[in-house]
């Protein structure tokens, strides 16, 4: 099991190589499109013991036929549609598409959060962490991430975080993860702690209660926290509890409240705590998009073989038709 500090390290150096100090928010979709060029992102409905999947090489030889089958994600029948692996030989028009299938993600589970658990600082970069170069390489090749659109937002974003362990940080051989809520292994536990870490920096947490002068945790500080964060409630629960700011009884209490209710009677958006609306629960972000645009502005397919890669990718709205 990887401490705590050195997790942290991992989620502090990953901010550095963004560009985005160890304190402050991170809208980190938009950052993972920007900084990742050669990751997917595709939104599913998947089952309710599934929050995600990675896949770190889409093409590599492991996978049957680089075909996921996103049926077995929910166990019923999805769209009269195949999310495609996009290759140069799928810009022919007469190549055949491929098609993802999919799996499950992160579970939250109880790691100690608090300072002493090791030596050294949580502000700063482990000696060990790689950077520059490195972390060009491991974003090299094509890789997926899938994220079940019917957890709430707050969900989702720790979701991606999550997903991100596993494909930039976990040392292992396998190129396609599963990730479901009842699992407690190690690599896990360890994706969770590494995505609460990376979406609410460990000082940072420090410093905005200091700067927001809380002495004692209301329902109306925990709101506003988990709007300036962009996190799910019981993920900045958790991590309140883990750093000692509230007691598990306090967690509880905070729990039992119809949480969407009380952030739009304080005059917050309550976007944060429902799934993916009806027109997102199948959409696809990224490379795949952007493959597919680049080979017809490349003469490579024609508008309309353009138009069926995007339909398999879940993008309708980009299509001839929806103009």
């Amino acid at each position: 099991m990887i401490d705590r500090l050195k997790l942290n390290s991992f989620a502090v150096e990953l901010r550095h190589e963004w560009e985005i100090n160890s304190l402050s928010p991170v809208n980190l979709l938009n950052t993972v499109l920007s900084r990742m060029p050669n990751l997917t992102i595709l939104y599913y409905p998947m089952s309710d013991n599934t929050s995600g999947m990675c896949v770190k090489d889409i093409y590599d030889s492991s996978l049957d036929a680089n075909i996921l089958n996103l049926k077995d994600l929910n166990g019923d029948s999805s769209p009269d549609r195949e999310f495609s692996n996009l290759k140069d030989s799928d810009l022919d028009e007469d190549s055949s598409t491929g098609s993802f299938n999919g799996l499950d993600e992160d579970s939250s589970t109880g790691s100690d959060l608090d300072e002493d658990s090791s030596t050294g600082s949580f502000n700063g970069l482990d000696e060990d962490s790689s950077t520059g170069s490195d972390f060009e390489s491991k974003i090299s090749s094509d890789m997926l991430i899938g994220i079940n659109s019917n957890m709430s937002i707050g969900r989702q974003n720790f979701t991606l975080a999550h997903e991100l362990y596993h494909l930039l940080y976990e040392e292992n051989k396998n190129n396609f993860v599963i990730c479901d809520y009842s699992s407690e292994s190690e690599s896990e536990i360890e994706a969770n702690i590494f995505a609460s870490y990376l979406l609410i920096p460990y000082e940072g947490l420090k410093r905005y209660v200091k700067n927001m002068n809380i002495s004692k945790w209301s329902l109306d500080d925990v709101i506003a926290a988990e709007q300036y964060y962009q996190i799910s409630h019981m993920a900045l629960l958790f991590r309140l509890v883990e750093q000692n700011f509230i007691t598990e009884e306090e967690s509880l209490e905070f729990q039992n409240v119809k949480i969407s209710h009380e952030a739009r009677i304080r005059g917050f958006n309550d976007d944060l705590y429902y799934p993916s609306p009806e027109d997102r629960k199948y959409f696809s972000l990224g490379n795949y998009v952007k493959s597919v645009g680049k080979a017809y502005s490349s003469n490579k397919i024609s508008v309309g073989k353009k138009d069926e890669l995007l339909l398999d990718g879940f993008r309708g709205d980009l299509t001839f038709k929806k103009k």
